[in-house]
């Protein structure tokens, strides 16, 4: 069935490879071989043109190898690039600028070890990398950092948090690893479970200050209705946001299509490239969006079927959240062998912990 609108469009698995292989990573699509990045850009041009009133996220694997894609990413609307930073120069950083880019997302560790661990990076790219963090700042940049808490890091965040200060870094993401891509048999040590979450809200919050960093949870912890970023965000009064959407997860009510540059596969969630069961359609040589089974995530289907936590009995925000992030749901309740897994409810929820921690 060919679609005539969809509100938001992720173009994923675009430009050259990445110079990292992060143990994190979940942009591990198969069943590819090696394209040219300039057919790549004519294809996505094509998709931009067949789909002119819905809007773009272009996700390159790292920007810094596929530079040429930031005319595009500028012709698309998009304001923000993410990079791991290891070789950024300030001559990129000025043609980035040049080109309308505003803010830079870099993932950062609290120590060397962490950094190497994750990411791959020596000691001395870890000093590279902090260094070239402080240049996009000193350059006019509004810089991020994205880092993922475990179990065994929550101690490090403080540090993290005055040396992201230190080098000009705006915003903190705390992110959690999610068990899919290259993450999919990562040891269960390092999942985040809901009485760490717990203590990681707890230590957040003595955190906050106002000469501190902005700290950003990742949707994959559920969303915290006593703050107010959560409202915000479903007002549209987040600038940070890069999708039209008036629900926590764009999937909700289908309006939602990642589309691979490499195998023109069109997924449910940008994050799933590595799971062949998320693929719902295909997109054409004009760049026209075919789906041809795509899982119900109406409004009305959500109400009906969503269960655990986030079934309308246990939740009194249901018809505002339906269900949080929809992908990180249905992986848990993949590996826990559950049916319909694009139902299950969030394995933890901040809004619930926030119940109990103001009891």
């Amino acid at each position: 069935m060919l679609v005539e609108f969809i509100s938001n469009i992720d173009l994923l698995n675009i430009g050259n490879s990445c110079n990292q292989n992060c143990r994190q990573c979940y942009a591990a699509e198969n069943g590819y071989t090696s394209s040219v990045l300039e057919q790549e850009i004519e294809k996505a041009r094509k998709i931009i043109s067949a789909n002119k009133d819905s809007r773009f996220f272009i996700y390159p694997k790292e920007i810094t190898t596929s530079p040429q894609l930031i005319d595009l990413i500028s012709q698309a609307g998009q304001n923000k690039v993410l990079s791991n930073a290891r070789i950024i120069e300030p001559r990129f950083i000025d043609y980035i600028i040049g080109r309308g880019i505003k803010r830079i997302k870099i993932t950062l560790f609290g120590s060397e070890e962490e950094q190497f661990f994750w990411n791959g990076n020596s000691a001395e790219q870890y000093s590279k990398i902090k260094g070239n963090i402080r240049l996009c700042a000193e350059k006019g940049l509004y810089c991020e950092i994205f880092t993922i808490i475990t179990p065994l890091n929550l101690e490090q965040l403080p540090l993290l948090c005055i040396s992201a200060k230190e080098l000009g870094v705006k915003r903190v993401n705390l992110l959690r690893v999610m068990p899919f891509g290259n993450a999919s048999s990562i040891d269960q040590k390092y999942l985040i479970k809901e009485p760490d979450l717990e203590e990681l809200m707890i230590l957040t919050d003595s955190l906050k200050t106002d000469q501190s960093p902005y700290i950003s949870f990742g949707p994959w912890f559920g969303p915290d209705f006593y703050g107010k970023s959560v409202w915000n965000y479903l007002d549209g009064q987040d600038d940070e946001t890069w999708v039209a959407t008036k629900t926590l997860c764009p999937v909700v009510d289908n309006q939602y299509a990642g589309i691979s540059m490499k195998t023109d596969n069109v997924y449910w969630c940008y994050l799933l490239l590595s799971m062949p069961d998320a693929v719902i359609g295909t997109v054409d040589e004009n760049g026209q969006i075919r789906i041809d089974s795509a899982p119900d995530f109406s409004r009305e289907t959500m109400i009906k079927k969503l269960r655990g936590i986030c079934s309308k009995d246990n939740c009194e925000y249901q018809k505002l959240c339906f269900g949080g992030c929809r992908s990180i749901s249905y992986v848990m309740a993949k590996i826990r062998g559950e049916a319909e897994p694009e139902y299950a409810g969030m394995d933890m929820c901040r809004t619930q912990i926030r119940q109990r921690l103001r009891k």
